[in-house]
């Protein structure tokens, strides 16, 4: 077999592992209401916020 082929099939290898091990879960932040009197609205609506006022 040609050297550089297996070269490129153990970095093929080692890259498709090294992805599988470093792939974790997110997670998403809360947006708290700030106490500010600006009486900005944020609304949920589906998979975006609308922000409304302040």
């Amino acid at each position: 077999m040609n050297v550089a082929y297996l070269r490129n099939t153990r970095l093929l290898a080692g890259l498709i592992l090294a992805s599988t091990v470093a792939i974790k879960p997110v997670e998403a932040q809360l947006i708290p209401s700030a106490d500010d009197g600006t009486g900005t609205i944020i609304t949920p609506s589906g998979n975006r916020f609308d922000i409304m006022g302040g």
